[in-house]
């Protein structure tokens, strides 16, 4: 065949072709690269679950100290402070319930502990296994960044499972992921605390984003956010994430300019939506505590908004096992 014989190329078809290719790894790329960003935000969960199990010893010490002075306690009592031997006797405030008796108040505290304890290896897997799967996405997205043809492409989404379609994955989609309904803290142990930005998104923050087991705080008697502290199903926030909880209740309320007042505590399940009336809920039990405000704890919290990096646990050996 001479030069002249040569069959013609059509360039057109191959730009077509080449751009077809271009899109589809862009549309891939942006898939991992925004399931990367949910296993991250997975992470963080999880971690912060992880770390409040590991503070199940501290939870069982309180009820140890509360067990010792269970004669100093009666019905009605909101806090009591007690030496604590394993502080070389400095004394600690230890928040109580005023509905309940003593000896129903260290039952639950030994049990929660319990619970906690026997919750950290599972939540260590949870912690691994999320830890695993950002690994994998970062290394798909290396992968990815490789592939030169359609077809390796192609073969490369049906290997892993990828099916990302134009109308689900374009970058600027972003009404694809609405605005969260809430403002998000961390206390001083770790732990997720939302509030609610509006009415409405009080609403959908109660009853869409958190579970039955969180515990829930509003002002009592004012206006204001819904305030969530995240906990998993059988645990308790510990006293320091209440009380911080409780300042960003006070905060985002019409209490904000008082300097103490009382807030509203009970668990998520324990709430009923009022319909046509966004925001307001009916408390089927709960508790009130009186709290004073803190300017230090809130501008700690102010500047809390992401968690803090200590929270991530080696779990190296736990893997392993």
């Amino acid at each position: 065949m001479t030069f002249n014989e040569l069959p013609p190329i059509d360039v057109n078809s191959q730009l077509v072709a080449d751009a077809a290719f271009q899109q589809k790894k862009r549309l891939v790329i942006t898939g991992l690269k925004r399931l990367l960003k949910r296993s991250l935000r997975r992470l963080t969960e999880l971690q912060s679950i992880y770390h409040n199990y590991l503070q199940w010893a501290a939870v069982h010490h309180e009820g140890l100290l509360l067990q010792a002075n269970q004669y100093r306690i009666h019905r009605g009592m909101a806090e009591i402070t007690i030496a604590d031997w394993e502080q070389e006797g400095q004394e600690r405030a230890i928040p109580l319930d005023p509905l309940l008796d003593i000896q129903t108040q260290i039952a639950k505290r030994f049990k929660q502990a319990k619970k906690m304890h026997r919750g950290i290896e599972h939540a260590a897997r949870q912690v691994a296994l999320a830890q695993n799967n950002i690994d994998q996405c970062e290394h798909h997205l290396l992968v990815v960044a490789d592939i030169a043809t359609m077809q390796d492409l192609e073969q490369f989404c049906q290997r892993h499972g990828y099916d990302w379609h134009k109308d689900k994955t374009l970058p600027h989609r972003k009404q694809t992921e609405p605005p969260k309904p809430y403002h998000q803290f961390f206390s001083s142990t770790g732990v997720p605390i939302w509030v609610g930005k509006s009415a409405k998104d009080n609403d959908r923050l109660t009853f869409q984003c958190a579970n039955g087991s969180d515990w829930w705080l509003h002002a009592h008697n004012y206006p204001g956010s819904h305030v969530v502290i995240r906990c998993a199903k059988g645990t308790e926030p510990d006293p320091e994430t209440i009380q911080e909880a409780a300042e960003l209740a006070i905060r985002y309320s019409k209490m904000k300019d008082k300097d103490e007042g009382e807030i509203c505590l009970t668990q998520v399940k324990f709430l009923k939506r009022i319909k046509g009336a966004p925001g307001k809920v009916m408390l089927s039990k709960h508790k009130v505590l009186h709290i004073k405000s803190n300017e230090q704890r809130w501008h700690h919290l102010k500047n809390n908004r992401t968690a803090p990096p200590e929270q991530s646990p080696n779990l190296n050996s736990r893997i392993i096992g």
